[in-house]
């Protein structure tokens, strides 16, 4: 069972990001009005509500799978690893940082909805603090993640199909530190992390495997390694 965790916590995160994604798909962009921003959010506190929740509990899978990818990565480099764990953590800060937000456009009196205690100045900066601030968060935390893994899987590489698998980790990382290019490593990072719980679930690390008993001539009982 142990072996089949970095499949157990990576579907689960991609699956609860991606369904957190599609159910805010409409969500009013930096340019709307602070008006217009309230509006949309009092009449749609149940799917925020909703999307935010999914993508919390998302990110919780999503630090314990990093964590699992971080831990193999120590066993050939404990720099990187902290560099990875890192990212992976400032990652995380972003999506909180966003969903945090949602919640707090939700938070509102039963009666007169968001719109009767904050101003519409006040909601197109949560909204800018919810695109852009957030944005920047994952963005650095993903790239610096994905260099640092990049750089693992070509350390560790074993034939042609590794290195190129290497490269492209390292190439979706420079994506999301470019910023500009940050979609690129948002669609990447997710098929990024199905691919990598596959494999880690047909090649466990050190750490997954069983342990080797040997039997001692001296004392003829049996002990692990």
């Amino acid at each position: 069972m142990k072996r089949y965790i970095p499949v157990l916590l990576g579907i689960p995160f991609v699956g609860l990001i991606l369904a957190s994604i599609l159910v805010m798909n409409n969500a009013p962009g930096t340019d709307k009005s602070g008006a217009v921003i309230l509006a949309w959010y009092n009449t749609h506190q149940h799917v925020t509500d909703v999307s935010a929740l999914l993508g919390t509990i998302g990110i919780v899978f999503g630090i314990a799978f990093f964590a699992l990818v971080v831990n193999r990565m120590r066993e050939l480099s404990p720099g990187l690893a902290i560099a990875a764990f890192g990212g992976a953590l400032v990652f995380a800060v972003g999506g909180a940082l966003s969903y945090g937000v949602d919640f707090a456009y939700t938070d509102t009196p039963a009666h007169g909805g968001i719109a009767s205690i904050m101003a519409p100045a006040t909601a197109q900066m949560l909204n800018y603090v919810n695109s852009d601030l957030s944005y920047a968060f994952t963005c650095t935390g993903l790239g610096v993640f994905l260099l640092a893994a990049g750089i693992w899987l070509w350390m560790s590489g074993t034939g042609p199909l590794a290195y190129i698998w290497a490269i492209l980790t390292i190439i979706v990382g420079l994506a999301a530190v470019s910023v500009f290019l940050g979609f690129i490593a948002f669609i990447g990072i997710g098929v990024w992390v199905l691919i990598m719980a596959i494999a880690m679930t047909i090649r466990p690390g050190k750490e997954d495997k069983p342990p080797v008993t040997v039997k001692d001539p001296v004392t003829d009982s049996w002990s692990a390694l």
